[in-house]
């Protein structure tokens, strides 16, 4: 079954051939920390966008991420990029999608740890590789 995501007002859609993974990926570059993504990567030929008449790119720096969001509702939804390895080094050709997966429906409608109607997901610090839990951005609270 393949996963769903699409942004709030529901212009732009996205499938996933693939689960969500156990752990997903806090990235803290300027771009990513500011707009709280949780990514989960897949190589692009298990990932097909099914709707996008709303469909924006933001690219910054060297312009090799494409941040693909909604220009109607702002949502972030997946990132193409650079399949960079650990150590930063990249071939020049090979290309991972970052999928934003607060989006998900099955990210969504799972019961995550939490205090009730809050949810947080386990995630890994990107440069720090520590454990930790996304906060609430309402009370502030973890």
């Amino acid at each position: 079954m393949p996963l769903i995501g699409h942004c709030h007002c529901g212009r732009n859609a996205f499938e996933v051939d693939g689960e969500l993974p156990q752990m997903l990926t806090r990235c803290t570059c300027s771009f990513c920390s500011k707009r709280g993504h949780l990514y989960a990567y897949y190589p692009p030929d298990r990932f097909k966008v099914t709707e996008a008449p709303s469909d924006a790119v933001y690219r910054w720096n060297t312009k090799q991420v494409a941040n693909h969001f909604c220009s109607a509702c702002g949502c972030d939804l997946y990132a193409d990029s650079p399949d960079f390895q650990r150590d930063g080094s990249w071939d020049g050709k090979t290309r991972r999608i970052a999928v934003n997966a607060r989006p998900v429906r099955r990210l969504r409608s799972r019961r995550l740890a939490g205090d009730g109607h809050r949810r947080q997901a386990p995630l890994v610090n990107a440069r720090a590789k520590s454990r930790g839990v996304s906060g609430d951005c309402r009370t502030g609270r973890a």
